[in-house]
């Protein structure tokens, strides 16, 4: 620059002239070395990286190619080329020379800040992306976490940024803090207990990306799509999406369906009511017809060799009244057949509760109960397991003499 200077000054330029023209030519050769400097970078670092990980496809290139981090790192050399080399012109005894060249060391600042917060961004995606990717870890959502450091980034970013502006010292601006810091617990309220919300479903595992939830007040009945700081989203069976804070999945009673995937067994409880004027002790001709059936043979010889023998202790013999002593009922004889019937059944989970049992009568008559668990949790499945077990035991209570109840 002194050289320049004394050159024109040679050529008839005026001094101070002189001065100006070499620290401005200067001053842009810095700026043009800079921007060469973040060009080479881009072209024949970054583009290699590129076409390097292209040619070797697998998903961690991908992800790494996606995340633009080596062309988010250009960014960072001319800024650093011109903040470093800027003070090199502070020779000059212009009277303009220190404030441009304390500006120009702010905004190169600034851009550097800038920088790294982009730099910042591309780290963040690639470990969420390595994260989700993950086959033992992807249904663990690490998202709330990520907003909460990025929120911390962003505001130590923005102190810095004011720090810089204003040349002061970052840590007498966090000092004066204190003061706001009700103000700050106020407007970052929601985000405060959404991530208390997010901690505690990811620490007692309450809810994964994928688990079929139901929160019936605010219509969600679907499953989890995305777990943020702030918010859930559900995507309903009828492909509708639901968005509900963070905080409503422990304030307001969720229903997890995921135990009922993991356990491999869905439940089936449902009752047929009976009217109770159809219920009688079996005649002989009605017991004749029920012992041609497959799963009642064996039971009803076991029944009426164990009531014999109770008769007969009881010294009740053939009386007039069929109310004394004990005597096989049709309803008696058909939730037997029901029990026998579900239990032989392929799609009915043997390890389960398999029960079938009275319920208190009510004016709509006698609920016998079908208490049993499909070893298919597939929704079209289970639903036509269900429907093949009614649809045979529905027809089967005229073969026992019973009517349903229908009013």
């Amino acid at each position: 620059m002194i050289y320049l200077s004394e050159l024109l000054t040679k050529w008839g330029m005026s001094e101070s002239y002189a001065l100006a023209t070499s620290f401005f030519t200067c001053l842009g050769v810095i700026f043009f070395i800079a921007y060469s400097a973040h060009i080479i970078f881009k072209i024949y670092l970054s583009r290699q990286i590129g076409k390097y990980l292209e040619k070797k496809p697998n998903i961690w290139g991908r992800i790494l190619l996606d995340s633009r981090l080596t062309l988010r790192m250009s960014h960072l050399i001319p800024a650093m080329i011109i903040f470093s080399t800027v003070p090199l012109l502070s020779s000059t005894n212009l009277y303009f020379h220190d404030p441009i060249i304390k500006l120009t060391q702010t905004v190169m600042l600034l851009y550097i800040l800038i920088a790294c917060l982009s730099v910042f961004n591309a780290l963040v995606y690639i470990v969420e992306n390595i994260h989700r990717r993950q086959k033992n870890k992807k249904k663990h959502s690490i998202k709330s976490y990520i907003q909460v450091v990025r929120i911390l980034v962003y505001f130590l970013a923005l102190i810095v940024g004011v720090s810089i502006i204003i040349n002061k010292s970052p840590i007498a601006l966090f000092t004066g803090l204190g003061a706001m810091a009700a103000v700050l617990l106020l407007a970052f309220k929601d985000s405060i207990s959404g991530f208390v919300a997010s901690v505690q479903l990811s620490s007692y595992d309450m809810v994964r990306v994928g688990d079929w939830i139901v929160l019936p007040k605010f219509g969600a009945d679907g499953d989890v799509l995305e777990i943020s700081l702030n918010t859930v989203k559900v995507q309903n069976f009828d492909k509708t999406i639901t968005t509900l804070p963070t905080s409503a999945l422990l304030s307001e009673g969720m229903v997890n369906w995921r135990g009922m995937e993991e356990a491999g067994g869905r439940r089936i409880k449902r009752s047929i009511y009976i009217d109770i004027k159809s219920v009688k002790f079996c005649d002989p001709p009605l017991l004749e017809k029920l012992k041609k059936l497959h799963y009642l043979k064996d039971y009803i010889a076991a029944k009426e060799k164990e009531i014999t023998t109770h008769n007969a202790g009881e010294e009740i013999g053939k009386q007039d009244n069929i109310a004394n002593g004990r005597h096989l009922t049709n309803l008696g004889l058909y939730r037997a057949y029901v029990e026998k019937y579900v239990s032989n059944h392929p799609k009915i989970h043997k390890e389960f509760t398999l029960l079938v049992r009275h319920l208190q009568p009510t004016e709509l008559g006698l609920p016998l109960e079908i208490y049993i668990f499909t070893n298919d949790i597939n929704w079209n499945s289970y639903e036509n397991i269900q429907a093949d077990i009614f649809e045979h035991l529905f027809p089967c209570l005229d073969v026992f003499d019973l009517k349903i109840y229908q009013r």
